[in-house]
């Protein structure tokens, strides 16, 4: 998520690992980051010692308090609860994507929802990587190679296709900044005309 990130012109400025998380306002160094985790399996402790500027601490849960524009919770189940929320809107954060399954609790989307935070749902959000199984499954099938920028393109489409599909059915039941809504809605109706075309119900 913070290599996808930086590619887009994102300012990643604080990661975690199991020793704890580092923070720089100024932004990380993300193919350093990348490459200690490759080595190492593990990138905190290291990265200070290229960057001692950069703050370090031990507990990776206080992440959540610093100031940020945009939160990508891409660990473990129930990551980020009420109280995370709350510290995430103090410190500035207007939009929560899920980079993991259920990473946030249902008590933080409520608060996210009702406190002018988006919250993007990972049921949609964190769905590239089952897309690109998808485009693998193609390519056997179709016995093609696409390269990884054709891939990474069409990833792109499916992505933005998701999201369009998540706004307007918001939009459409008349909360257009509930994504969750939208994701839970379309994928419901998507089942359900599946079912009757196959003549299920």
């Amino acid at each position: 998520a913070a290599v996808k990130a930086a590619a887009l012109g994102a300012k990643v400025v604080a990661m975690s690992d199991i020793n704890g998380f580092v923070y720089d306002p100024k932004g990380l160094d993300i193919p350093l980051v990348d490459r200690l985790s490759e080595e190492k399996g593990e990138y905190s402790l290291e990265y200070l010692k290229h960057y001692p500027n950069a703050k370090f601490v031990n507990n990776p849960k206080e992440m959540w308090g610093m100031p940020c524009d945009i939160a990508l919770p891409c660990a473990t189940q129930n990551e980020i609860d009420i109280e995370d929320a709350k510290k995430l809107k103090a410190g500035g954060c207007y939009m929560l994507v899920e980079g993991a399954n259920m990473p946030t609790t249902v008590e933080a989307i409520r608060y996210c929802n009702e406190n002018g935070i988006l919250f993007a749902p990972g049921k949609a959000s964190n769905a590239g990587g089952v897309a690109v199984s998808g485009l693998e499954m193609s390519q056997n099938a179709m016995h093609l190679s696409w390269t990884y920028q054709e891939v990474d393109q069409k990833l792109e489409q499916i992505m933005k296709d998701i999201f369009r599909k998540c706004h307007e059915t918001a939009t459409k039941y008349g909360k257009p900044t509930n994504l969750a809504l939208g994701a839970n809605i379309a994928g419901f109706i998507k089942v359900y005309d599946a079912m009757l075309q196959e003549g299920v119900i």
